[in-house]
């Protein structure tokens, strides 16, 4: 918190030549981001949301779903870290969704809409 990001530069190197969903940048930048409202809660500062707290409680039913799916062998686009917490659930779904938007927008298409509206970015249209 409030300290340098450190990254392994073999791992950033390897994730760039794939289309993986992979994305150590985006990440630990994504955890940065949810830092910033000073609340590690895996809900990033949501002061251009024009409803945070139905985003907020829309992106926690997400993350539900994705840990129902995920025990039932269901889920595979998400890595399994992404269960692990509201937080890491932020941090992995930004992975995705920058490295491999236009599955994620195919998959898991709610999840995909609560993060085009938070970073404000369509990236399943980019390619």
């Amino acid at each position: 918190y409030q300290g340098p990001v450190i990254l392994a530069w073999r791992e950033i190197e390897a994730q760039a030549r794939g289309d993986t969903g992979r994305n150590l940048v985006i990440h630990e930048f994504a955890h940065l981001l949810d830092m910033a409202n000073a609340e590690v809660d895996g809900v990033p500062d949501l002061e251009h949301v024009a409803a945070p707290t139905a985003w907020a409680a829309a992106f926690e039913g997400e993350y539900r779903r994705f840990l129902r799916q995920n025990r039932m062998g269901r889920s595979r686009l998400l890595d399994d870290y992404a269960g692990t917490s509201l937080i890491e659930f932020f941090a992995v779904g930004s992975e995705v969704f920058f490295s491999a938007a236009p599955r994620m927008l195919q998959e898991l298409p709610t999840l995909y809409g609560l993060l085009r509206q938070y970073y404000q970015q369509d990236p399943a249209v980019w390619r």
